[in-house]
């Protein structure tokens, strides 16, 4: 990845991989951890059952539900001072609605065909010890930066420590974490 004025870029393949994971394990996160997220779940999920009680069929192809749906998320993702991503968030998380706690999620950055990468660009690593663990500093990133009540660094650090026994660079693995789950983050850009 490098930077620009307009923040960090997608140069390689497998960075536009790593930025996807990202995104799924954020969406996954909000959706199965935070109660603000599962209370709109829910009155979203009531609305789409009263229709079928009526006789209406929940459609997904009423536009103006739709609409409204995600212009409520969208809502609700300024609410929760995640701003940065208003242009991809309440959309991925309607996705996520559609498909149900249980459904599957998927998403891709897509790369011109042919480009010309600045980089060849790392595959992560898969050792047990030195993997990229995207889904885990995603998690650190929600915990800390967008729980309500958040934990702090000091409380992340000590779960971490008890895990992998690293006491002296826990605080630094949390804070790296956090610092690079926003970076993958901040790699979705608005379409142009």
């Amino acid at each position: 990845m490098s930077i620009s004025d307009d923040g960090p870029v997608v140069t390689n393949q497998p960075d536009a991989d790593r930025v996807a994971r990202a995104v799924i394990a954020f969406v996954e996160i909000l959706f199965t951890e935070d109660p603000r997220v599962r209370a709109c779940y829910d009155a979203w999920l009531e609305r789409w059952n009263r229709r079928a009680a009526r006789g209406e069929p929940p459609q997904l192809d009423d536009m103006r539900a739709m609409i409204e749906d995600v212009r409520q998320l969208k809502t609700l993702v300024l609410a929760m001072r995640l701003d940065a991503y208003e242009h991809w968030l309440p959309k991925d998380l309607f996705l996520r609605f559609v498909n149900g706690p249980d459904g599957p999620l998927a998403y891709s950055i897509d790369l011109p065909p042919g480009a010309h990468w600045e980089a060849a660009g790392r595959h992560p690593k898969h050792g047990p010890i030195h993997r990229e663990d995207i889904a885990r500093n995603v998690s650190w990133y929600y915990r800390h930066c967008i729980k309500a009540p958040p934990e702090t660094v000091t409380a992340l650090a000590l779960e971490y420590a008890r895990a992998f026994v690293a006491r002296s660079e826990a605080r630094s693995v949390i804070q790296d974490g956090i610092k690079r789950a926003k970076h993958l983050l901040a790699c979705v850009k608005p379409p142009a």
